[in-house]
């Protein structure tokens, strides 16, 4: 339990300590919509969204039951090792308000709303990617979390550090 609280806790010091993280420069939110309306706003338009539950560490369950895929990164999926503690993470960065701001990006059925969020003014995906528990994915991203995973490889974080017994 003690190790799991000391993990956390390094985990978020690594996400909030300036470096490569990218922020969100766009409206203020009292410009931006509330709720997410049935259909997904148009790519590029922000939306505040009201998460009901993380279902893993790029996946979230928004109130009005629709999935949301954190957009330009891959990570573990479950029963891989990293998948307990993304999730983890992600469910921290959200907060007990569970209040994110995202942008539709466009997605290729039968993948959910891929969208990419913020908290405040930091990115989700990477920070995320940042830590070291999730990677870029290239293929969507045009790497655009790169120099994020370059920092988390070269300083051996998550992922791409020593694996410790976690039982």
């Amino acid at each position: 339990m003690f190790r799991g609280i000391m993990w956390l806790i390094l985990c978020l010091a690594v996400v909030v300590s300036p470096g490569v993280a990218k922020e969100y420069s766009g409206e203020d939110e009292a410009s931006i919509s509330h709720t997410l309306h049935s259909t997904l706003t148009a790519p590029g338009e922000p939306v505040l969204i009201q998460v009901q539950e993380v279902t893993d560490g790029r996946t979230l369950k928004v109130s009005d039951d629709r999935v949301i895929r954190l957009w330009g990164i891959q990570g573990p999926v479950s029963g891989e090792f990293g998948f307990d503690q993304a999730t983890i993470l992600l469910e921290a960065l959200i907060g007990p308000e569970k209040m994110v701001r995202c942008i539709a990006k466009d997605a290729e059925p039968p993948i959910p709303d891929v969208m990419q969020c913020f908290v405040g003014s930091q990115d989700l995906g990477s920070m995320l990617v940042n830590t070291g528990w999730m990677f870029d994915h290239p293929f969507y991203s045009a790497h655009y979390y790169q120099q994020e995973e370059q920092a988390a490889k070269a300083a051996r974080r998550g992922l791409w550090g020593p694996r410790l017994n976690t039982e």
